[in-house]
């Protein structure tokens, strides 16, 4: 019905998150926010904003708090 596609959001720890879509780096910005437990994480959604949710389906999500190498 559709078209697949990997997106991949990397935070290096230091200050910059980059996005790739299908292991082609499409974005990188400087990002001076931290993780915190306190916060939620909203996927397919803005902030919990009404009206910004995802019209698509999110299949096979994963996510790690390590440094994945290469070959992962």
């Amino acid at each position: 019905p559709g078209v697949a596609y990997d997106f991949v959001f990397d935070w290096d720890g230091i200050g910059t998150t980059t996005l790739s879509i299908n292991g082609v780096v499409e974005s990188s910005i400087a990002s001076t926010s931290t993780a915190s437990g306190s916060n939620n994480l909203f996927l397919g959604k803005r902030n919990g904003e009404a009206g910004t949710e995802f019209g698509g389906i999110l299949d096979n999500f994963n996510m790690w708090n390590r440094i994945l190498t290469e070959d992962e």
